[in-house]
């Protein structure tokens, strides 16, 4: 079995659950007052897409890890805190440490979240949007050779040390 089709798979049937619980939060949203302005559509598929790749690359390389060392859910939750809290969810990046703000350069969310953000926004600042989508088309590309690299590894070396089954 090819694993990194299967995880295609995986990720998009999550991805079309996901849409259908944002259009349902959107219309719930409508119904309570929830407006939203402007909406740029273009550059919103964009930012959906890229952050889909790069965290997508991010998955290859954690399902790596998990692999190798078998913990699902301790590996998960950590790289799901380091995302959160790197990324500007937690406390806006410029109010972060200096090693933190160089930190989160690391992190698609980044990157991706300030995309959403410009698209649901009136202001739009040309270069930081580009800088934006390059730096995470260049985080996703990185993300998925590695994922993909370090996947094609571990199977190797499990199945030579039996540790995976063949198919």
């Amino acid at each position: 079995m090819n694993y990194v089709a299967y995880m295609t798979g995986i990720a998009a049937a999550s991805f079309a659950t996901s849409t259908f619980d944002v259009v349902l939060f959107f219309l719930l949203g409508n119904v309570l007052g929830f407006r939203v302005q402007h909406i740029d559509m273009l550059l919103l598929v964009i930012g959906v897409l890229l952050m889909l790749l790069s965290l997508f690359g991010l998955g290859l390389i954690v399902n790596a890890i998990t692999l190798t060392f078998r913990d699902r859910v301790n590996t998960a939750n950590t790289l799901m805190t380091v995302l959160l809290v790197f990324s500007g969810i937690v406390c806006p990046i410029a109010l972060m440490p200096e090693w933190a703000q160089i930190a989160s350069k690391t992190v698609p969310f980044t990157y991706g979240l300030d995309i959403l953000r410009t698209a649901l926004l009136y202001k739009s600042d040309v270069a930081n949007i580009l800088g934006n989508i390059m730096n995470i088309t260049l985080l996703a590309s990185l993300y998925i050779i590695i994922g993909i690299l370090l996947l094609d590894r571990i199977e190797k070396n499990s199945k030579k040390k039996a540790l995976l089954t063949v198919l």
